[in-house]
């Protein structure tokens, strides 16, 4: 499977440039992947993902502040791109000094871009800022899909436990099967909420998602999910990190 490609791309409000990497730094750090005051990258991560999500400038500050701190393993990376500086905070590297790649991020007062997502196209490889893997509509279905697979056997174990324990207490058995759909009723009910809430929590590197893709031309970009297409697409010999930290498109 691959992602179809419109024939214009950069639609959406973010900037995309291309060129070969030159003067690479690469640093792997622990940093709050949304916001971290004092930070210059730390900054620039707010910029870019308040013009990704077409915010104010206050409005964006409010948000990423709001945020839950999440500390993560992440890449730090500084190149040239051309006369273009690019920093970028990204879950994995796999790239090198004098690849080609597109960079999608936003510029800053200086003129650099801060990149959210680089990819070689050649190799069709893209790696973008922690937990952005997924347009919003498969961030749903997958978080639906999971809640799913998981709280049905486990509420059904449940169920019958209670049903086994109870089947010498209660009498009547049509009564008794009623307040079982009703136990098994109300763990699904649970479990859907707290699935929900995780789902909740992600969805903003969703709607990041979705942005990124806008802005590359993908079209459908709120239904794709690249951890399945690199799983479609995986060959032998791939790194290990492949479909986990960055993904083949």
């Amino acid at each position: 499977m691959t992602i179809r490609v419109d024939a214009a791309p950069g639609r959406g409000s973010l900037d995309t440039e291309i060129g070969i990497i030159s003067d690479l730094r690469v640093k792997h750090v622990v940093e709050n992947v949304f916001w971290r005051e004092g930070s210059r990258a730390g900054m620039a991560a707010t910029g870019a993902v308040a013009a990704a999500f077409g915010l104010s400038g206050a409005a964006a500050g409010m948000a990423m502040m709001s945020s839950e701190e999440m500390k993560e393993p992440v890449t730090k990376v500084e190149f040239m791109l051309g006369e273009l500086q690019v920093e970028a905070l990204l879950w994995n590297w796999p790239f090198n000094e004098g690849d080609r790649v597109r960079v999608v991020g936003s510029r800053d007062n200086d003129g650099g871009l801060f990149a959210l997502s680089v990819l070689d196209e050649q190799e069709r490889l893209i790696v973008s800022y922690p937990y952005v893997s997924s347009g919003s509509w498969a961030h749903w279905v997958s978080v639906m899909k999971y809640t799913l697979m998981i709280s049905v056997p486990t509420s059904s174990i449940f169920t019958l436990l209670v049903g086994l324990g109870s089947i010498d207490i209660m009498k009547d058995g049509w009564l008794h099967l009623k307040l079982l759909l009703c136990i098994l009723g109300g763990c699904l009910l649970v479990s859907c909420f707290v699935g929900v809430r995780i789902g909740c929590k992600f969805y903003p590197y969703a709607k990041l998602a979705d942005s990124i893709f806008e802005a590359l031309g993908w079209s459908d970009g709120k239904y794709l999910n690249l951890r399945r297409i690199t799983k479609l697409n995986k060959k032998e010999g791939d790194h290990a990190a492949l479909g986990d930290t960055y993904f083949r498109y």
